[in-house]
């Protein structure tokens, strides 16, 4: 049976609940790549490493500092800038679009007053 969305398939092994650690971890990566667009040149050519870094609190810094030099990351930025319409690239941007407007909402209503 194929799968029709990435997470939907859900394998259980020893305990652990494949669906619910690739969630966590979409979640996490989300949170963190949410605003990478902003440091990919307007050309994009290339990537403001330096930049995206220094967005970061103090406390997030030197991790992302870390991931920035890993391969993994270098791939990631690669396929955003070559192939922004690649199907893998735009489902991760619909969830940072979603966190965007989440945070949105929650500054909202944490904002109002009753």
């Amino acid at each position: 049976q194929t799968a029709t969305h990435v997470l939907e398939t859900d394998e259980e092994c020893n305990g652990f609940s494949a669906i619910v650690i690739r969630e966590a971890f979409l979640r996490f990566f989300v949170s963190v790549m949410k605003n990478y667009e902003k440091f990919i040149s307007s050309d994009r050519e290339e990537f403001l490493h330096d930049e995206f870094v220094a967005d970061f609190d103090d406390e997030e810094r030197l991790f992302v500092s870390h991931l920035v030099t890993t391969q993994l990351f270098e791939r990631f930025i690669e396929e955003r800038k070559v192939n922004p319409n690649q199907s893998e690239v735009r489902f991760f941007g619909d969830f940072i679009i979603q966190k965007k407007n989440r945070s949105k909402t929650t500054k909202f209503v944490k904002g109002s007053r009753g």
